[in-house]
C-alpha cells in the first residue's frame, strides 16, 4: 500500500512538473514573439508585423501604403491577462506615433489578443494591426 501511494504521489509530482515546464516554454515563446512583433512595428515594417497575424486575418491586398506615413516610436504593454490554459493572452498596449508629414506625437491604445496554436507551436495575433 505504501509503495502504491509513493508511486501515485511521484507520478503526480512529475506530471505537474511537466505541465509547468510546458506552460513556461509556451510563455517564453510568447515573450519572444511579442518582442519580434514590437521590433517590426518600431521599424515601421508593417509587412513583417502582418506575418504575426492569424492567416484568417491576413490582409488580402498586402498593400501597406496607408502605413507609409506612420512612424511608431513607442510600444508599451499596459495590462496583460493570460487565460487559465495559457493559450490566449490579451494585452492592452499604448502606441506613440507620428505621421511623418506632420511630426506631431500622438498616442493610441490597442487591445491585442494572441492565441497559441498547439499544432504549429506558434503564437498568432487575432486582432488587426493598429489603426492610425
Amino acid at each position: 500500500m505504501r509503495v502504491l501511494k509513493f508511486v501515485v504521489l511521484t507520478t503526480s509530482i512529475v506530471l505537474m512538473g511537466c505541465a509547468t515546464l510546458a506552460i513556461n516554454s509556451r510563455m517564453d515563446k510568447f515573450d519572444t514573439t511579442v518582442k519580434a512583433y514590437e521590433h517590426a512595428l518600431l521599424r515601421s515594417d508593417f509587412s513583417a508585423a502582418s506575418r504575426f497575424l492569424d492567416p484568417a486575418l491576413q490582409p488580402n491586398n498586402k498593400n501597406f501604403r496607408r502605413y507609409s506615413n506612420v512612424k511608431i516610436v513607442r510600444y508599451s504593454v499596459k495590462n496583460i491577462t493570460v487565460s487559465e490554459d495559457s493559450h490566449v493572452v490579451r494585452q492592452d498596449v499604448m502606441l506613440q506615433y507620428f505621421f511623418l508629414d506632420r511630426n506631431i506625437l500622438q498616442t493610441t491604445s490597442s487591445r491585442e489578443v494572441w492565441r497559441y496554436r498547439e499544432t504549429n507551436k506558434v503564437w498568432l495575433l487575432q486582432t488587426a494591426l493598429p489603426d492610425f
